[in-house]
């Protein structure tokens, strides 16, 4: 009983965490983290299927930790040469508008 009533919850709280979520991107990384340890606690403890559902849990949530993880990169090199472009024109207008008076 004890069992069935432990993978039902498992199942759930998979479902629930294929659903879009507006998770940050910590809180995905925990997630990963907790799925792959009641993955590793469940084959210890000899509940195999627990285990292999956990497991599959922790990989999927592992690959949306990472896609988030990308995206943030990318904004951060986006908005830095952004920046960077924008000191350089003014730099560079500043410079010809001296020249030119």
């Amino acid at each position: 009983m004890l069992r069935s009533l432990t993978i039902i919850i498992l199942l759930a709280a998979l479902l629930l965490t294929a659903l879009p979520s507006s998770a940050n991107e910590q809180g995905k990384k925990h997630t990963t983290i907790t799925l792959g340890a009641a993955s590793v606690l469940s084959i210890l403890t000899h509940h195999p299927t627990l285990g292999l559902l956990s497991g599959v849990g922790a990989a999927y949530s592992y690959t949306e930790y990472q896609r988030e993880h990308n995206l943030h990169m990318r904004q951060a090199a986006y908005r830095q040469g952004y920046h960077k472009g924008q000191r350089d024109a003014r730099a560079a207008t500043t410079h010809t508008n001296v020249a030119t008076h």
